[in-house]
């Protein structure tokens, strides 16, 4: 056996994951303080392996691998909104496991030295996509499962809130302005203004602490995704909802995010911020590198 082959063995390529994704997260070798995370990766890991197996056997693009994951929300959510408890589960287990595609795709890219930015655009988008089908396909179970009549109303304010977030489409367009030509950014030295700035630069830090918090809450880590699959299984077993109060905490969520966005964009300083740090990481990057002059 050739060292190509042995490269691509099984058992090569099992042992390779465990030491790529140790060395990246220390924290998923933790047993004791994240015992489902533990485990959780464990699994993603174990099944993961085998499917790059067969991947790299078949000569299947790491990028393909990542548009699968992404329609795994599409269909997960269509699946999860159709009322019937088989189409249900079947979402579930989408859900449960659609993690395997996210864990093998970069490991296929890095062995087929694929790697590239594109490959990250469609991972974060495709996390997205199975973020939206997620929660809107809850809503809609919701509405098919219980007596809760009045969430059909409800549902189009979690996609309708995430795709108004002022915050994230400030940013698109700052980026867009730039490459336009429209904004130019100004390289110096000294980058602090005094008290006004220093101000400036606590609100950011408070505003950021605030969204980060809320944003943990009910998010789409896996840990969330799969304790919600497990009310679920047990709301169809025993007759019972508790996933009502999880949708309308997430609309609330996504409302008070929304809030925070208006309040980050009617503030200038907030604004001028994004691009003081912008300059100041370009800057600092030609300077170091000894591009600049």
């Amino acid at each position: 056996m050739n060292q190509q082959e042995l490269k691509f063995s099984f058992k090569s390529l099992r042992k390779e994951q465990y030491e790529y994704n140790y060395r990246v997260m220390p924290f998923l070798s933790d047993w004791k303080k994240n015992p489902y995370t533990f485990l959780k990766a464990k699994f993603y890991m174990e099944t993961s392996a085998i499917l790059v197996y067969f991947l790299l056997k078949y000569k299947i693009s790491p990028n393909s691998v990542t548009i699968l994951y992404a329609l795994c929300g599409i269909i997960g959510g269509i699946l999860l909104a159709i009322p019937s408890k088989t189409t249900v589960l079947i979402a579930l287990v989408i859900f449960f496991s659609k993690g395997i595609l996210d864990w093998s795709d970069g490991h296929v890219a890095r062995l087929s030295k694929k790697t590239s930015f594109t490959g990250h655009i469609l991972d974060v988008y495709g996390a997205h996509l199975n973020e939206l089908g997620f929660f809107t396909g809850l809503g809609f179970y919701i509405y098919n499962f219980s007596s809760y009549s009045f969430v059909i109303f409800i549902i189009p304010l979690y996609p309708f809130l995430v795709s108004i977030n002022l915050n994230i489409y400030s940013k698109m367009i700052i980026l867009n302005e730039m490459i336009s030509g429209k904004i130019k950014l100004k390289f110096s030295e000294n980058t602090s203004s005094g008290d006004t700035e220093n101000k400036s630069i606590i609100k950011s830090k408070f505003l950021n602490n605030f969204q980060n918090f809320i944003n943990s809450l009910l998010d789409s880590r896996a840990r969330t995704v799969d304790l919600i699959c497990l009310i679920v299984i047990l709301e169809l077993t025993y007759s019972f909802n508790i996933t009502i109060y999880i949708f309308i905490i997430l609309i609330n969520k996504h409302f008070i995010l929304f809030i925070g966005s208006l309040f980050y964009i009617i503030n200038p300083s907030l604004v001028n911020n994004i691009l003081n740090k912008i300059s100041s990481n370009i800057d600092h990057r030609f300077s170091s590198s000894g591009l600049r002059k």
